[in-house]
C-alpha cells in the first residue's frame, strides 16, 4: 500500500481554505472558517491514513494464511 500524499491535492485544499477566509469580514469570523476547514482537513487525512493502515494490516494477515 502506498501511503504517500498527493501534494497537488494538499495544495488545492490549502488554497480552498485561503480563498474561504476573507480578512475583510472580521477577524473572529474569518478565524472560525479557517479553524473549521483545517479541522475537517485533519479529520480527512487521519481517516485516510487509518483506511490505508487497515488495508495494509489485512494484506499482511492474508499473506500469513
Amino acid at each position: 500500500m502506498d501511503n504517500r500524499v498527493c501534494m497537488h491535492y494538499v495544495i488545492d485544499r490549502i488554497e480552498d481554505l485561503i480563498n474561504d477566509c476573507n480578512p475583510d469580514e472580521g477577524t473572529a469570523e474569518a478565524l472560525a472558517k479557517v479553524h473549521k476547514g483545517l479541522s475537517e482537513f485533519k479529520k480527512e487525512v487521519i481517516y485516510n491514513l487509518g483506511v490505508n493502515l487497515r488495508i495494509d494490516y489485512k494484506e499482511v494477515c492474508d499473506e500469513a494464511i
